[in-house]
């Protein structure tokens, strides 16, 4: 009997010392602690952090907490949804659709755009923004002109000019002097094939306000320019908007920082 006893245990070593039982007990034991760490990709948790957050969620869209049968509905509606994408996402349908790979990559950006901080620019940077990118703040220049015309073809036009000329240098209405005042507010590139050229080349040079005369190839004309439009507006007129504009730059950089040094953990090769 102790001989039999004996064989058994001394067989029972021999087993244990086999690489192969040892290699199954190993796995064993890895498949267990496996199961014990990471949880069952198929059980879907409902924590207290995520029942906070159906609640904000609901808050928003209605302007009120939900009772308990409206919560108890938005969180069987998220368990629904859970289990679905979860699914999908074990099938892989999220690999081969394009709006899917789009919305994922939406989600990057949105998320490395939360990690930039917020600050205003100063006027210093505002400055340097404005002079760089001065022409998307600009407009063209639009001269609110009047003029009085006497035609060359007519031999008074001399004496009729300086007369009128006299009397507008006097402080006299130029509407009032009996004869046509023409007036308009235009670009220099609105000018073109309107008034005559000689008239379009010499208003941007008139000088605010006085009447000059501006001899043509067919009139002698006493013009005036009354104001000038359009430019480049002051840096505290644009300052809303530098601010929008160099705030939107500044983060897409961070951003893009941000995500290159993801993308450089990737190294990209082509297979022939």
């Amino acid at each position: 009997m102790v001989n039999g006893r004996s064989s058994w245990r001394e067989a029972s070593l021999r087993v244990l010392r086999e690489p192969l039982v040892h290699f199954f007990f190993v796995g064993g034991l890895l498949f267990f602690a496996r199961r014990w760490v990471v949880p069952d990709p198929r059980t879907i948790t409902v924590t207290p952090g995520l029942q906070a957050e159906l609640k904000r969620r609901f808050r928003d869209l209605n302007g009120r907490p939900p009772d308990s049968a409206e919560f108890a509905a938005a969180l069987k509606q998220w368990e629904h949804d859970e289990a679905l994408f979860r699914e999908a996402q074990r099938d892989h349908l999220d690999r081969d659709d394009s709006a899917v790979r789009s919305a994922l990559v939406d989600k990057m950006h949105a998320r490395a755009a939360f990690e930039v901080p917020k600050r205003e620019p100063t006027d210093a940077e505002l400055q340097s923004w404005l002079g760089a990118h001065q022409s998307q703040y600009q407009t063209p220049l639009r001269y609110d002109f009047e003029f009085l015309a006497f035609p060359k073809s007519d031999p008074a036009a001399q004496t009729e000019l300086a007369k009128c000329e006299s009397q507008v240098l006097a402080g006299a209405n130029a509407s009032s002097l009996g004869r046509p005042l023409i007036g308009a507010t235009l670009s220099v590139a609105d000018m073109k094939g309107r008034i005559e050229p000689e008239l379009a080349a010499r208003i941007p040079s008139l000088p605010l306000g006085q009447w000059q005369r501006v001899d043509t190839s067919q009139s002698l004309l006493l013009a005036r320019v009354k104001q000038v439009q359009g430019g480049l507006p002051s840096l505290e007129e644009l300052r809303p908007r530098l601010v929008a504009d160099w705030s939107f730059a500044v983060r897409e950089e961070a951003v893009e920082r941000i995500l290159q040094r993801t993308i450089e953990r990737y190294h990209v090769e082509e297979r022939p």
